[in-house]
């Protein structure tokens, strides 16, 4: 078990450095999570993830808040490119630009999250 986390680790690096350095506004990302400003065809997120990301409508649903920025775009562009299927993220993803995704990805990333490292629970 404890070879297979350094090989994940290494893994999920590799694909987050591909999505590259995120710039975005905050601030705007914010309006769009909470549907201040609204996209044609997306959804607030905040419908889902809360209003800081931290909370969700189901179990299954991933908490945002605190997640690295790049892995955020990463995910959201999967969604679109079909790397990730998802019925309810498929369109939500697909109506965002790129500066869409880096202003959310940035707004996550800003807030305090429960999001905890692997070691934390696994054991000799």
């Amino acid at each position: 078990m404890r070879t297979i986390v350094p090989t994940l680790s290494l893994l999920l690096a590799a694909g987050v450095a591909a999505a590259g350095n995120v710039t975005g506004d905050a601030d705007r990302g914010r309006r769009i999570h909470l549907g201040e400003e609204q996209i044609a065809g997306v959804a607030a997120c905040s419908t889902c993830h809360g209003t800081d990301g931290n909370a969700t409508q189901a179990p299954t649903f991933p908490r945002l808040a605190g997640q690295y920025a790049e892995y955020l775009v990463y995910a959201l562009e999967s969604y679109t490119n079909g790397t990730r299927n998802n019925a309810i993220m498929l369109p939500i993803a697909s109506g965002l630009t790129r500066k869409d995704m880096e202003d959310l990805a940035v707004f996550y990333a800003a807030q305090k999250g429960d999001l905890r490292d692997l070691s934390e629970v696994i054991t000799d």
